[in-house]
């Protein structure tokens, strides 16, 4: 009997998920799900998947029947004789190894909450293995739908799950296991080390350096001698402000005494951008890039090389309407970004981390690099969870701009971090 439960879970749960996305992606054919996911991962990257939620599904599936057949029968202990029992079991469908294990669980029963507690501990564990497994998965399929995409941007919590799950399955000898979790470690740590790596010499002439603050203040935060304050610390010679209501856009002139030159607009009364800047702002610009929040554009003469800011706070991904305008936005940020003649510095809050397929597509076709590169991932938001912590406040270069450093700044009050980067600006 066991055994047929165990291959209906096995072969149904990948089933299960294939219908799950067809069901986000709105096909109407299950087979164009599946040219849809080969198209994402490849002829041998499908294979591999296949054969590991099957690996998944079968351990699982033998763990979770074995341990509720065991609650059934303790059930009855209750109101049966241990003898008549034992007698029942021998009568089950199953095999003759479950029939020794429910024998012994009797004979050595014990129905007190530490047994009970004990029980619980290896699930919690294998449940969050196959959560993380499964979710480093799916967000490879972030353009399928937006629920999709939101699960590629925790590859720094996977890898956590995945090494303490790791540990307490080698501990406990738990080998099968041992094998997901480590599936899961593997995957997210080529995810996340080569940020980490030193990043080969940048040979282009170099006329100056410039350190630039960009900081998301909170619209409804009050903490503005705080941001004042961590300027001053941090002496950038730019600093870029975003969702600055009418009341923050006030509070930030305190800075024309150190910033002689600004760049402001206001989307709303919650919503706005601020560029101040030591460095005289040439041709500045207001571009509305998809919809939404606008972008800003100015250039900055660094030494006679010219060099273009663009900042953007692009929409939240939480809804399917924001999720299509976020990706708008990227996309015309992309077709703009790519006209640009001169060295590019874009930046902002973006909503989105380095493992979004939608982030690494803006990369591709605009050949721009990500300033974190060799500093590590530098998590930004939200600072009221620091678990949760990931990465969506981007600043993405031109090739021969060198990051000479990069850093988070201090809490200032706001949800986000402030980012603050050195910068070397090639020669003209």
């Amino acid at each position: 009997m066991e055994k047929v439960m165990i291959n209906l879970i096995t072969f149904g749960v990948p089933v299960l998920l294939l219908y799950t996305i067809k069901f986000l992606s709105h096909e109407t054919d299950i087979y164009l799900t599946l040219a849809m996911i080969y198209n994402h991962f490849g002829g041998r990257g499908v294979i591999a998947i296949s054969l590991l939620l099957g690996l998944i599904s079968n351990i699982f599936s033998k763990a979770a029947i074995e341990h509720l057949l065991l609650k059934f029968c303790q059930k009855r202990s209750q109101f049966m004789p241990e003898q008549k029992l034992i007698e029942k079991i021998d009568r089950l469908p199953i095999s003759t190894d479950l029939k020794i294990k429910f024998k012994w669980s009797f004979l050595h029963q014990d129905f007190s909450w530490r047994s009970n507690f004990k029980i619980l501990i290896p699930w919690a564990f294998i449940l969050a293995a196959i959560s993380a497994t499964l979710l480093t998965f799916t967000g490879y399929l972030g353009q399928l739908h937006y629920l999709l995409e939101m699960t590629s941007h925790f590859k720094l919590q996977y890898l956590v799950v995945g090494l303490c799950t790791l540990f307490f399955f080698l501990l406990t000898r738990r080998q099968k296991w041992a094998i997901v979790s480590l599936i899961c470690l593997v995957i997210n740590l080529g995810e996340i080390v080569p940020w980490y790596l030193p990043q080969g010499g940048n040979n282009s002439a170099i006329a100056s350096q410039i350190r630039i603050l960009q900081s998301n203040v909170l619209w409804n935060n009050k903490n503005y001698p705080q941001v004042i304050s961590l300027v001053k610390e941090e002496k950038p010679d730019i600093a870029v402000f975003l969702e600055v209501s009418k009341i923050w856009m006030k509070e930030l002139t305190a800075l024309k005494d150190s910033f002689p030159y600004s760049f402001t607009n206001q989307d709303s009364t919650d919503m706005g951008t601020a560029i101040y800047s030591k460095i005289p702002l040439e041709n500045p610009a207001i571009q509305n890039l998809g919809g939404g929040r606008k972008t800003l554009v100015t250039d900055l003469k660094v030494k006679g090389q010219i060099v273009t800011l663009v900042a953007s706070h692009l929409s939240i991904p939480t809804s399917k309407a924001s999720f299509y305008l976020r990706n708008k936005q990227l996309v015309e940020l992309t077709d703009f970004v790519k006209e640009i003649k001169h060295p590019i510095v874009a930046l902002g809050d973006w909503n989105i981390t380095m493992w979004s397929p939608f982030y690494k597509r803006f990369v591709q076709k605009t050949a721009l690099k990500n300033a974190r590169y060799g500093f590590g991932i530098l998590p930004s938001w939200p600072t009221t969870f620091p678990l949760l912590s990931i990465p969506i406040d981007q600043s993405l270069l031109s090739p021969e701009i060198k990051v000479v450093n990069i850093h988070t700044g201090r809490k200032v009050g706001s949800d986000h971090l402030p980012v603050i980067q050195d910068l070397a600006i090639p020669a003209s």
